[in-house]
């Protein structure tokens, strides 16, 4: 891959291929017998910002959302069909956020509002383009998500949930969500709205789930049984299943982060690193017979490592002193040697740190 940081994914059933999309406009596709095919059209054309946001597979071609508008890429060919930078009367090269097919139309999301088009005409020319923009005193004009429930779209913005009036081509307003909205569902004539830290379902209005670490996405996926699965991707753990009403998590077996602060590998061949200080995350990661395990000291960061003759792990915290560990199978013991117990001084304005 040119590239390891993506901001959008897509499977083509068609042919088992998935499409990624990064943050710098390079488009990564994986073919089904496991070869990188690299598209890197947008990623040289020079726009201020060539972020990828969204894919939408339509009968073997890719709709594209991007920080300079919405491109269409045939899939079979590998080439780039039609670039539309402007939608109506937004400005040219307005953020496309999501692509969403209802009818014989298709809707974009921007930063300025909604784009709908006929889906059988020239979408590069701006006039084929109706503009939805935002009223009711609402201070963002973003659009992050939209779907239909029934015979109204509803669209998000930031925190508040709106819908399209078809008469006036207005954004109203319908209800706030309290916290940021990052994606919109349907499933069982219900709208589901996943913010960034609660699953909240309408239709009707009832908080389903809440997460203390940050929700990215949601998504409705069809099991093969037909049954119908809510899935979130949550910073910390993964995949999280919604089912009877809680989340079951699912989580590879990989280190707790790719920020690596310091690292070791002993006699017996096992690794162990820690994150650098400006990470979120804690203790010490180890990686011993095929299998990655995190464990945390205290709360405070350890910043450097050794390891001694006899398996000791030693580490130097950031104002807290060195720590002497042994890893067991529940977590580490461990001697904490500070200004307390040992004759390391502290700073002179503060003589514990």
């Amino acid at each position: 891959m040119l590239t390891i940081n993506f901001t959008s994914v897509a499977c083509n059933k068609a042919t088992d291929e998935v499409i990624f999309g990064a943050v710098d406009g390079t488009i990564e596709i994986l073919t089904k017998d496991r070869k990188w095919i690299h598209i890197t059209d947008v990623r040289v054309a020079g726009f201020s910002n060539p972020t990828i946001y969204d894919f939408v597979i339509k009968e073997n071609l890719a709709y594209i959302a991007g920080g300079w508008g919405l491109a269409v890429f045939d899939l079979k060919e590998r080439v780039f069909l039609e670039t539309i930078k402007k939608f109506g009367g937004f400005a040219t090269n307005t953020r496309a956020n999501k692509i969403d097919f209802i009818g014989d139309f298709i809707y974009v999301s921007s930063d300025l509002g909604v784009a709908k088009a006929s889906v059988n005409s020239i979408l590069a020319d701006n006039n084929s383009w109706t503009n939805f923009e935002v009223t009711d005193g609402i201070p963002s004009n973003r659009i992050n998500s939209l779907a239909k429930l029934n015979d109204t779209i509803f669209v998000a913005t930031d925190m508040y949930l709106c819908y399209l009036d078809e008469s006036t081509n207005k954004i109203k307003f319908h209800t706030n969500a309290t916290y940021t909205i990052n994606s919109l569902y349907i499933a069982q004539n219900k709208l589901y709205v996943s913010t960034q830290y609660n699953l909240i379902s309408i239709n009707p209005f009832e908080q389903l789930v809440w997460s203390n670490d940050f929700i990215q996405k949601t998504f409705i996926f069809n099991s093969h049984n037909n049954k119908e699965l809510i899935i979130s991707s949550i910073q910390n753990n993964c995949l999280g299943i919604f089912s009877n009403n809680e989340y079951n998590f699912i989580s590879p077996n990989t280190p707790i982060s790719n920020n690596i602060g310091d690292i070791k590998i002993n006699s017996n061949g096992d690794l162990f690193f820690v994150n650098p200080r400006s990470s979120k995350s804690y203790g010490i990661s180890s990686f011993i017979d095929g299998k990655w395990t995190a464990k945390k000291i205290t709360n405070h960061h350890t910043f450097k490592l050794n390891l001694t003759n006899d398996n000791q792990i030693l580490s130097s915290s950031w104002g807290n002193g060195l720590y002497v560990s042994k890893s067991t199978d529940t977590g580490f013991v461990y001697d904490n040697y500070n200004f307390s117990n040992s004759p390391f001084k502290g700073i002179a304005a503060n003589p514990e740190y």
